[in-house]
């Protein structure tokens, strides 16, 4: 398993090769150039709005790329904002264009129409879906694999569960279609193919404002077992299902809690585990490692650390990377292993986890 980590525009070459030497197989990085800039400044182009995180010199791009490709290792191009208007996509193929000869080894695309745009001119480098794309089921993967030539990977959306993974990663193997899936960071707080809110550098995304954060809003947002739920009733009253979902998620996490509760009390008295716990809050945000071994299993080839556009250290960085290698080569990394290397059973008690891996049972600590 492969794990891809995105570069910021002020990385040099030998932070390159500390990221090799940590476990990166792969990268990705973003461009906006000053003809987008004049239009719409660092908006609405690749879901990275600092200038941080792309580069806008072709010299400085073709620079990251040779670098990297001196390495033996990839480099991919995000074009995956959900929507452009046609004036945009216009520009992308000028921009795309203007830097044909920068060899990129794929682009990481959400939009359709970009993708029928690409090949109809005359683009035929590798596309790798990104989660904007929609890629919920093994229906939505075989649509792209059948109107878009030349398809990488497959990125999975963020919000699907274990089981519904392996489904679709039994099925993508059966049609030889490679998958890729996240590890680490913060998930998107919505569905990411279908969040529309504002990603600005001026004043943040929405999912970061004080208004989505309000005790009355965010539970019932956040909640992970809406599915269950929809799935007996998909026509129950709107209003009626959010109060629904709110009250079965504090009952759960009531639940999931009140065996572990003492010894949560007593590990917040470890001054060594609470420093540990801050990092890992900070840094890794949410987990997905203890999935990662089922994720090998079942034939996925790569895990994004999407560290583009985030303002962690580079020592950081690198403990992250390390972190998810050392259970990428461990051989049948159990719970108890992937839980040991991160080092806090607070982290670990549930409310970080990205997959909620295991399915349908309590993580002990």
């Amino acid at each position: 398993m492969k794990i891809i980590a995105g570069l910021s525009n002020a990385i040099t070459k030998d932070e390159i090769e500390s990221y090799i030497r940590a476990g990166a197989d792969e990268f990705f990085v973003g461009y906006i150039p000053y003809e987008w800039l004049s239009q719409y400044g660092w908006e609405i182009c690749n879901r990275r709005s600092s200038p941080n995180d792309n580069y806008s010199s072709i010299d400085e791009l073709a620079d990251i790329v040779e670098i990297v490709h001196s390495k033996g290792k990839k480099i991919l191009l995000c074009l995956n904002e959900h929507e452009y208007s046609l004036k945009q996509i216009n520009l992308l193929m000028k921009i795309l264009k203007n830097i044909n000869t920068v060899p990129f080894d794929a682009y990481i695309v959400s939009n359709l129409s970009l993708m029928l745009q690409l090949r109809k001119s005359g683009f035929n480098n590798t596309i790798n879906l990104s989660i904007g794309a929609g890629c919920n089921n093994i229906s939505s993967i075989l649509f792209y694999k059948k109107n878009i030539s030349n398809i990488g990977r497959v990125i999975l959306p963020r919000w699907l569960t274990i089981e519904e993974i392996e489904n679709i990663a039994k099925e993508c193997n059966d049609h030889e279609i490679k998958l890729e899936v996240f590890g680490a960071a913060g998930p998107c707080i919505f569905n990411d193919e279908y969040c529309f809110s504002w990603h600005s550098a001026e004043t943040g995304p929405f999912c970061a404002s004080k208004v989505f954060k309000h005790k009355n809003v965010n539970p019932i947002l956040t909640d992970k077992d809406w599915k269950k739920e929809i799935k007996n009733d998909i026509l129950a009253d709107y209003l009626q299902k959010k109060l629904k979902l709110n009250n079965i998620l504090s009952k759960d996490q009531q639940i999931r809690l009140k065996s572990s509760k003492e010894e949560i009390e007593k590990y917040k008295t470890n001054k060594e585990i609470l420093v540990r716990d801050f990092w890992l809050r900070r840094n890794l945000i949410r987990c997905g490692l203890c999935a990662l071994n089922k994720f090998k299993e079942w034939g996925i080839e790569a895990v994004k650390i999407p560290f583009r556009g985030t303002n962690i250290s580079l020592l950081d960085k690198l403990e992250v990377i390390k972190l998810v290698n050392n259970i990428i080569i461990k051989n049948n990394a159990t719970l108890e292993f992937c839980q040991s290397l991160v080092g806090s059973p607070i982290f670990c008690s549930g409310d970080h986890c990205y997959y909620n891996y295991p399915p349908g049972k309590e993580i002990k600590l």
